[in-house]
């Protein structure tokens, strides 16, 4: 196992919440205990710079390289980023945990954070630091923060939340221009208005980290488009049969998806990485990978959780509890068949129902599950 990243693999979700706002120690971080990893020639701080598909090899910026019968690619995502904008200390991205520790030290009690981007991290890392009194503006050109993920009907009930507790927030606008004073940051934003800020986080999406993929000479090029694409098994397109992709570096075809997909969420990293590991291994598990997706975030006392396909939905209905009391399962509806589920702060309801989108059911059929719970 090859990774740039000088520790053993550990847990990212709480980069933007519970670690970030100082509840989750380190070592609570930490995906396995180093036991597990004694019979892993692992490489830390080691990035790879170039695959020969040929020679199953990957070759290192040590100098070194390595070769396997099977090579799985799953060199993830990393922050977009406005090459105009500044590249200074003022400036943070979150990814890694070393992203998380600088912008820690930059939430102190009565500073100002700007947020540029509001979809999920954007609105967990505004969320965090207004628990640390920290007073936050979030600029997004959307009209609603997550309208990506949630639409904007639900869109509007974040912005909602987030007002409540403080942030400042400037939607359907977009930022003209970043400087670093020296002594803070200053947005200039299309509306003509300003935004002055001690420090700036950029969350305005990510990017799959495919750079390093360049054919050996008289290879056949790996096809790259938005991710490393792959087959519905997550063989690697021109691959020769033993070059897999996993987690936000793969794109797949998926009948849900109506094409090819590519999902930044922790939930699929996790079940397509088993999945992979049982189409490579050839168990009685193999089989194409095409699950309903789940992501969820955190905001305030408020759980977001999100099945399936919820922004592109013809309508949503609230199937159980009540928006209005801050704890409802939404059924994101098309036709009559139900595409998408949302459970705010309704964890329990949510997973009871969670799996009959896998096999599709109507909206009838939903709320006749739900009268028999």
């Amino acid at each position: 196992m090859v990774s740039a990243e000088s520790r053993l693999p550990y847990d990212r979700p709480p980069l933007s919440k519970s670690y970030l706002a100082g509840t989750t120690p380190l070592d609570r971080l930490a995906l396995t205990t180093d036991e597990l990893w004694s019979d892993v020639d692992v490489r830390l701080g080691v990035r790879a710079e170039r695959l020969s598909v040929a020679d199953r090899t990957v070759h290192l910026s040590d100098g070194t390289s390595v070769t396997g019968d099977h090579l799985v690619i799953a060199t993830g995502s990393a922050p977009r980023t406005i090459a105009a904008w500044p590249s200074t200390p003022r400036v943070h991205t979150l990814r890694t945990l070393e992203d998380s520790q600088a912008l820690s030290a930059a939430l102190t009690e009565g500073s100002r954070l700007a947020v540029v981007g509001a979809g999920f991290i954007g609105c967990e890392v505004a969320a965090t630091a207004r628990g640390r009194d920290v007073d936050v503006t979030v600029v997004d050109v959307l009209e609603a923060p997550c309208q990506r993920g949630l639409g904007a009907e639900l869109g509007t009930l974040v912005a909602d939340l987030h007002t409540e507790h403080g942030v400042d927030l400037r939607l359907g606008v977009g930022v003209s221009g970043v400087t670093d004073t020296g002594g803070g940051i200053e947005l200039s934003l299309d509306d003509g208005s300003a935004v002055s800020a001690d420090a700036l986080l950029v969350a305005i999406g990510a990017a799959p980290v495919t750079g390093w993929l360049r054919p050996a000479e008289g290879e056949p090029e790996l096809v790259i488009d938005d991710g490393v694409v792959c087959d519905d098994h997550l063989r690697v397109v021109n691959g020769g049969g033993h070059v897999w992709a996993v987690g936000d570096v793969a794109r797949w075809p998926s009948s849900r998806a109506g094409g090819l997909t590519r999902v930044e969420h922790w939930t699929n990293a996790i079940d397509q990485g088993e999945q992979l590991a049982h189409n490579m291994l050839g168990t009685d598990r193999a089989g194409p990978y095409d699950p309903v997706q789940f992501v969820w975030s955190d905001q305030y006392d408020a759980l977001i959780q999100v099945v399936g396909n919820v922004a592109d939905a013809g309508r949503l209905e609230t199937v159980s509890g009540s928006l209005a009391d801050g704890k409802a399962l939404v059924a994101a509806v098309t036709g009559d068949e139900v595409v998408g589920l949302v459970g705010w702060s309704n964890a329990r309801m949510l997973m009871r129902c969670r799996r009959l989108l896998d096999d599709g059911v109507t909206i009838d059929e939903l709320r006749g599950h739900l009268s028999q719970l």
